[in-house]
């Protein structure tokens, strides 16, 4: 009898796990050229940002798709005025269109010094030189009510060209 319900067990259990949907996974190979340290030097003031690829989940999709996300860091004088410790400030960085241009990504970016003010940014590499990109940096749509007031401008340069150092 013990037989028979170990056999049972075992192809309820085996049924079961065949059962579970298998989310798909969407790599995108593409991105591979953005990940890595980017600077912008003018002056004393640099900028650098740091890119990396990651496998995030999309809950509604029921999928996994490679993502760019990252952090920067802003020195005016030697002195650091501008920090993210954590990956969450580019958040979603995905190719602009995969059927015009494989040389192109757009993300999410927080402005540390304007209270995390969330914005866009368009990051295109330079033809001819893979290792130099330019930035673009944009107000997110917003709506204003009432009399509150919103600032468009940003504490990190709008418009650059970063350098790949490593």
């Amino acid at each position: 009898m013990k037989k028979y319900f170990a056999v049972i067990l075992l192809l309820m259990t085996t049924f079961c796990l065949k059962a579970q949907p298998q989310r798909k996974y969407y790599t995108e190979v593409n991105l591979n050229k953005f990940v890595g340290e980017w600077v912008y030097t003018n002056g004393s003031t640099i900028f650098k940002i740091t890119l990396m690829k990651e496998k995030f989940f999309v809950k509604g999709a029921d999928l996994y798709m490679d993502m760019i996300r990252g952090n920067y860091t802003l020195t005016k004088d030697g002195k650091v005025i501008q920090s993210s410790s954590k990956d969450t400030t580019i958040r979603s960085g995905h190719l602009v269109d995969k059927n015009k241009s494989l040389k192109a990504i757009t993300f999410s970016f927080l402005d540390l010094g304007r209270d995390s003010k969330s914005c866009k940014v368009l990051f295109e590499l330079l033809e001819g030189d893979s290792n130099k990109a330019k930035w673009t940096l944009s107000n997110t749509e917003h709506i204003v009510v009432g009399n509150e007031h919103f600032d468009p401008t940003f504490s990190v340069p709008a418009n650059m060209v970063l350098t790949k150092v490593n």
